[in-house]
């Protein structure tokens, strides 16, 4: 049978004071953490220190901790999303995606 094909997507989970950034895969986690580290640099969020397998495909689950409503958990993390597009891809960016992928998923991972 053959694999379904997965949309390559970050997605965000957001509860009272923590936000979870989501990834499907390699190219997305690129893009988690473009997210996560404007939340902690430029919004001035806390790194939680935790990292989770996501919930489809072989993405991650990195979070931020902040202390504001949810409304502003999410205006926050959706203006940091817009922000990440602007930021060029580097070759930090991709090996710490790589590293993430392959410290919860394995050598065998999809990148």
């Amino acid at each position: 049978m053959p694999v379904k094909a997965r949309r390559s997507c970050v997605s965000a989970d957001i509860s009272k004071h923590v936000i979870w950034i989501n990834s499907t895969d390699y190219l997305s986690t690129i893009r988690a953490l473009k997210i996560h580290k404007i939340l902690v640099d430029e919004f001035k969020y806390v790194d939680s220190g935790f990292l989770e397998f996501g919930r489809r495909g072989f993405g991650v689950s990195i979070s931020v901790t902040g202390y504001s409503t949810i409304k502003e958990l999410w205006a926050d993390y959706n203006e940091a999303k817009e922000l990440s597009k602007s930021i060029a891809t580097t070759e930090a960016h991709e090996t710490e995606a790589k590293e993430l992928i392959i410290q919860l998923h394995g050598e065998g991972a999809e990148l």
